[in-house]
């Protein structure tokens, strides 16, 4: 019988006490064996009051590695055949492979763009927590209780996955109205959006500070908060200022960095440069490759432009990025971190 204050990971049975998981960091659990107490006096015990009785057995396992045999502190034992691993996150819906090299358009594209296409297989049957996603794959997430929406892999963290909503989260909004300036940061489009999404309580939050938290994968990781144009391809040479600072913040949402954007090769000057999916559900999106259409003309991404005072970036419908003056309005998508 399992008794479980987070999300149960492992099940078992036995005639002589019940346990109780905690769940400490992800893929670590403590497991508790409570003997001489029946399931109902279990589920009303707090952590702390578990720790409190005596005989109480206590191990800790990970998700991902479990012992042939779990030996408690009392001297009693869990054999591996009698316990059962539910590891993958039970919110991700639905798991599509991104391929952007099919032909035909919106629903009947044979790739997969955004999930609903022709092409699009559902694998969520398939996966684990160990299962590795590449970019653009598409995960169908359950983000509060019967609230389920689409969202591209940006990158694979391990454990973790971040992950840039399908469509824009937000539309019509400026990075930053009260002064014509980029050095408060998108301190306008931001807080819209973590308004926006502060119900999704199944992503986790996000805590990071502009100007010292590392966005990004090895090969464009940085703290800079400002790029010059320079006219061709982000990188680690024309990304160096720190063009504006945050206090650091908590939030369930995100936007995406230009060089996060740059990773996904979205190119200052030239057109259909970007993967398919993150100009896709734009208002010209199938003229550039993508499969739907919406009302959103683009969407900022959170990096200033540090040769023009006055800049930002945004990804356009053109599969490219441009600059844009920060008061001019344009719309965001959601950057979420979820558990594999």
């Amino acid at each position: 019988v399992v008794v479980a204050y987070s999300e149960p990971k492992y099940t078992t049975t036995n005639s002589e006490g019940y346990f109780s998981f905690v769940e400490l960091d992800y893929g670590t659990h403590t497991i508790y064996y409570v003997p001489g107490k029946t399931k109902e006096e279990v589920e009303q015990l707090t952590r702390n009051e578990i720790e409190l009785i005596s005989g109480v057995g206590k191990a800790e396992v990970s998700t991902y590695n479990v012992p042939s045999e779990i030996t408690f502190n009392n001297n009693y034992a869990i054999k591996n055949s009698n316990i059962k691993k539910e590891t993958v996150n039970k919110h991700i819906k639905g798991v599509y492979k991104y391929n952007q090299n099919g032909s035909g358009s919106g629903k009947s594209y044979t790739g997969c763009l955004g999930g609903e296409e022709a092409g699009c297989t559902d694998i969520v049957s398939s996966i684990s927590a160990n299962t590795e996603y590449t970019a653009g794959d598409i995960i169908k997430y359950e983000v509060a209780p019967n609230v389920e929406k689409y969202f591209n892999v940006l990158y694979d963290k391990g454990t973790k996955l971040i992950l840039q909503q399908r469509e824009n989260t937000i539309d019509n909004i400026a990075w930053y109205s009260t002064e014509v300036t980029n050095s408060k940061g998108p301190m306008t489009v931001l807080p819209a959006l973590e308004n926006a999404t502060k119900d999704w309580i199944y992503v986790n939050d996000q805590t990071y500070e502009m100007g010292k938290t590392v966005f990004g994968e090895k090969n464009f990781a940085t703290v800079a908060t400002g790029c010059s144009y320079g006219g061709g391809l982000l990188n680690n040479t024309n990304c160096t200022a720190k063009q504006y600072q945050l206090a650091e913040r908590t939030a369930k949402a995100r936007m995406i960095t230009a060089q996060e954007a740059s990773e996904m090769a979205c190119h200052l000057a030239n057109e259909y440069t970007c993967k398919k999916f993150m100009s896709n559900y734009l208002i010209h999106s199938t003229w550039f490759g993508g499969t739907f259409n919406t009302s959103s003309t683009h969407y900022f991404t959170m990096t200033a432009r540090s040769d023009n005072g006055a800049g930002t970036y945004y990804v356009a419908y053109s599969a490219r990025m441009y600059d844009i003056n920060v008061a001019n309005q344009s719309g965001a998508r959601a950057v979420v971190e979820i558990n594999k």
